[in-house]
């Protein structure tokens, strides 16, 4: 049976009511021990064992909640999709450089800015994650994020610096500021 738990906070306790099941009532703590308590309501009230009870959570929050709780889930979920793609790009650059400019483990750690081990790990895990790279390209899901004229590789080091790489030489030309 699946039902929902209606979670209104009073005082320092969490009242929950189940609407579908007039009379189940509970209170807790915490929020995540309404699912457990709701369920045992449900299942003393109809008398059915607790595992036939799924529950979902209905917190009462203001409005402003709400909007902070929906703001933070979806940047979450942006950083997630966005740390995917990195690292697909990230496989994808490693095995464009180990194999089509011959370089070593050492020089492409200096390009992509991150240790010749990684290089190593990324380039041997190499084969699916070119192809999930091709394929969020081809589905418009990766913006350019070459440079200018797409002649130069850009790195973001650690301290904020900005440090451009010239494709042709493949050495730093510059150093700037951290840009916003």
């Amino acid at each position: 049976m699946k039902v929902t738990a209606q979670a209104t906070r009073s005082g320092g306790w969490w009242a929950v009511e189940v609407p579908e099941v007039p009379g189940a009532f509970t209170q807790v703590k915490r929020l995540d021990q309404v699912g457990e308590a709701a369920a045992e309501a449900v299942a003393d009230l109809l008398d059915i064992p607790v595992d036939d009870v799924e529950v979902e959570l209905a917190p009462a929050l203001a409005d402003e909640a709400v909007q902070r709780l929906n703001e933070a889930l979806d940047a979450a979920a942006a950083a997630s999709k966005a740390q995917a793609i990195a690292s697909t790009l990230m496989r994808d650059a490693v095995a464009y450089f180990r194999e089509q400019e011959n370089l070593t483990n050492r020089d492409t750690a200096v390009l992509l800015g991150i240790s010749h081990q990684r290089v190593g790990q990324l380039f041997e895990t190499r084969d699916e994650a070119v192809a999930a790279a091709r394929e969020l390209a081809r589905n418009g899901q990766v913006e350019n994020v070459s440079t200018r004229a797409g002649k130069r590789v850009v790195h973001k080091s650690a301290n904020g610096q900005w440090t451009t790489y010239s494709a042709a030489a493949r050495r730093p030309t510059g150093r700037g500021a951290a840009k916003g």
